[in-house]
């Protein structure tokens, strides 16, 4: 898969995470928060789309930790990684999200 593809993977998440229910969209978006706190470790573009596609094992103790199901879990992952993107390619995004 070419990155251009996976960035838009990313950006259908974060879509997904949009259109969700304000009630629903709060859970999820808890998970993305603990998905960026993880994320936030990769520096580049290179090694973000690179830990896409390695290590989704953590993902699923993720999704249980906040009872999502499936569809739900590929939004919340998809959507951080989008965030983490948006916080590469725009740093003072990331700084105001740090506390």
């Amino acid at each position: 898969m070419r990155l251009w593809d996976t960035i838009r993977l990313w950006a259908d998440g974060q879509n997904g995470l949009n259109d969700v229910g304000l009630e629903r969209g709060r859970a999820l978006q808890a998970a993305v928060c603990r998905a960026l706190d993880r994320l936030s470790r990769e520096p580049s573009l290179g090694d973000l789309a690179a830990a896409y596609y390695a290590d989704s094992g953590w993902w699923t103790r993720v999704a249980e930790e906040f009872r999502l199901g499936p569809a739900e879990a590929q939004i919340a992952r998809d959507a951080a990684y989008w965030q983490r993107f948006m916080e590469l390619r725009h740093p003072r995004r990331a700084e105001k999200r740090s506390p």
